[in-house]
């Protein structure tokens, strides 16, 4: 299990130094002129038959959108995804609560079908959203939207229920990571232990604000990986790593943080969000979001890939 395995090898700038990122980063990188164009951000990768889909946020001009990447599950290597000649897959809406831009897809089969919670921005609140999709191409929004006050979901299914990981504003300034559950998926009852994953105490890494949240499950347990900053609200320099085997009651890895920003002037230097995590082999690959300005220097999100063998 990766949380047995950093136990094993380290902490902090050591686990940093354990993650090797590919030469070939980032994998995928905006396009002028597209609905990417500025920026694109890995978000979900699911299997859909025959095929990997990795759902990306683009932005051009004012307006994010979600799209959606492929690769052939086999002929894999982690590196070659192919954009959707149609992107977006998942456009704004008319007016209302997704007007302005549509972001942070978390795709994951319910039902029998695929379906995305994603973050609709359309004037304050934020607003967290549902679609629907049997091919991961063609999606339908909800008649029911928007189905929770927040942003920046991560759904995944456990004991017929449907957790959606999300994220609030603190007190502090910065972002809290709370959870909701449902039976149908639609209606949804906020639970009790808020934050559900504690920040740190004041000073450590992750202390001010916690978001993109990303959970594996191994061996039984969840492992959530996560994106912190101990003064920035979303511009992160961290992952961590907390396990877990009711996806409630939360252990944060001691060693953390497991991930670190790269090297000065390059293309992750400035901050890093949406680990996601898949084994390969007896390798973690790690798919991630890297920025090499921050939001005050234009953000310039792009998808690369670490791998810890």
């Amino acid at each position: 299990m990766l949380y047995e395995k950093l136990l094993e090898r380290g902490s902090g700038q050591r686990n940093n130094r354990l993650w090797r990122r590919h030469p070939a980063n980032p994998i995928v990188r905006p396009t002028p002129g597209t609905w990417a164009g500025e920026w694109i951000a890995n978000e979900t990768i699911i299997q859909v038959g025959d095929e990997y889909l990795m759902y990306l946020d683009g932005k051009t001009g004012p307006v994010e959108r979600i799209g959606v990447a492929t690769a052939k599950v086999s002929s894999f290597d982690g590196l070659g995804w192919k954009e959707y000649v149609s992107n977006p897959v998942l456009d704004i809406g008319p007016g209302g609560y997704d007007h302005t831009s549509v972001l942070d897809p978390s795709i994951m089969w319910f039902q029998g079908t695929l379906w995305m919670y994603y973050t609709g921005i359309g004037g304050p609140p934020d607003r967290i959203c549902l679609a629907h999709s049997r091919d991961g191409y063609s999606w339908v929004k909800d008649e029911h939207n928007p189905v929770l006050s927040g942003r920046c979901p991560h759904a995944l299914l456990f004991d017929d229920t449907v957790f959606v990981f999300y994220l609030v504003y603190n007190e502090d300034g910065g972002y809290d990571v709370r959870l909701a559950t449902s039976r149908d998926g639609v209606a949804f009852e906020k639970h009790p232990h808020r934050p559900i994953l504690p920040r740190g105490e004041e000073g450590a890494w992750d202390w001010f604000s916690v978001v993109t949240t990303r959970i594996y499950e191994e061996d039984c347990v969840f492992q959530m990986f996560y994106a912190s900053d101990n003064e920035r609200v979303d511009e992160p320099r961290g992952f961590g790593l907390a396990i877990s085997k009711d996806l409630v009651n939360w252990e944060k890895y001691p060693g953390n943080p497991i991930f670190l920003t790269g090297g000065p002037g390059t293309w992750d230097s400035e901050a890093i969000w949406c680990p996601w995590v898949m084994k390969r082999g007896k390798e973690y690959w790690m798919w991630y979001c890297g920025s090499r300005t921050t939001y005050s220097q234009g953000l310039t999100p792009q998808t690369g890939v670490a791998i810890l063998a």
